[in-house]
């Protein structure tokens, strides 16, 4: 019972990391879907490399990891569209800092652009490189290696997440807590009840405990304490979106309100982080979103909205998938 817990939160924390990843991609491409197979538009909306496979990520150092059924498994594909890297994987990951992680048959290693091996497949699991350093997995308990495939931090724990401003998150036994790059236990913090923590942005990282949010510095001091209704939500452009008893507010690093949208905007029931000026807010049972003075800039009409990237955000409405600018003009929508 206690693996499938750590299992949950293991999986949790790689989708917040690749999230983080994707919101800094490498160009100014933007994954599109038409037909089941995928591709990808530039920033106006014109499609550069055709819809042809089963999965797409987006470009990280100038190469995307594809997938395709035609050709039995996955490889790279350069900003022109050309394979540079061969179909020869059966799970392929984004480049970070010159090397990615690839699957072959079970076990995971680490090529370099070239698709030569750096490190060799022998791992149950591999991330991407941050700060120097990728998660592992060996027999069931996660460390961190190098680039030279040394082993930096002893695979022990029962999850852990990417470094993140010097500090990566981890979850051992009945403790959870941040470590430093040698492995040293910098930050304690025991579970109570629905408590999970995130990587450091800004300076400080989410803490929840007892399905309660707060924020601590790189102490392990609480700077805001945990008071606020349970998120996930990180700071982003010096603030932060919490609640208490449903309201929402805009806190910055002191804990000070900046914003309360239930005086400002009451119809506004839920927001994400900032991005590029912005933040996606559910209004009424719509998206749209706002400014950091609360103004709808782009009105609620989506069902679904991402964060903004390099521009654009990815929206769905009426069950058709598009992108927009920060006029809330189309670009590229499917069907088009």
């Amino acid at each position: 019972m206690k693996r499938k817990k750590y299992l949950h939160l293991f999986i949790f924390f790689s989708i917040c990391y690749w999230c983080y990843c994707n919101n800094n991609s490498s160009t100014q491409f933007y994954i599109i879907e038409q037909n089941g197979k995928f591709g990808y538009i530039n920033k106006t909306g014109k499609i550069v490399i055709n819809p042809e496979y089963e999965y797409a990520d987006l470009f990280h150092e100038d190469l995307a990891a594809v997938g395709s059924k035609e050709k039995r498994g996955y490889g790279y594909i350069n900003e022109k569209g050309n394979v540079v890297i061969d179909f020869k994987y059966s799970g392929a990951r984004s480049f970070s800092e010159g090397l990615a992680s690839v699957r072959v048959g079970r076990s995971w290693g680490f090529i370099d652009r070239k698709g030569s091996f750096v490190i060799n497949p022998q791992y149950d699991f591999a991330g991407s490189f941050s700060e120097g350093l990728a998660i592992v997995e060996i027999d069931n308990k996660y460390g961190f290696i190098d680039k030279n495939g040394n082993i930096i931090i002893k695979p022990k724990y029962d999850a852990v997440q990417n470094f993140s401003e010097g500090l990566a998150v981890y979850f051992l036994d009945k403790n959870m807590g941040f470590i430093d790059k040698t492995g040293s236990e910098i930050i304690k913090l025991v579970p109570r009840g629905d408590s999970h923590i995130r990587g450091f942005s800004e300076g400080l990282a989410l803490v929840i405990i007892s399905g309660k949010c707060g924020y601590i510095n790189k102490m392990g001091n609480f700077i805001i304490e945990t008071k606020y209704g349970r998120s996930f939500e990180k700071f982003s452009e010096g603030v932060v979106p919490v609640s208490i008893d449903e309201k929402i507010y805009f806190i910055d690093k002191n804990g000070k309100t900046i914003l309360d949208l239930e005086k400002i905007n009451p119809e506004i029931k839920f927001t994400r982080s900032f991005s590029e000026g912005l933040a996606v807010a559910l209004i009424g049972n719509k998206y749209g979103y706002i400014d950091k003075k609360c103004n709808v800039i782009i009105k609620a009409q989506f069902d679904e909205a991402e964060e903004f990237i390099n521009g654009l955000a990815k929206v769905e409405m009426d069950r058709q998938t598009g992108y927009i600018d920060k006029k809330g003009k189309y670009v590229w929508i499917s069907g088009m």
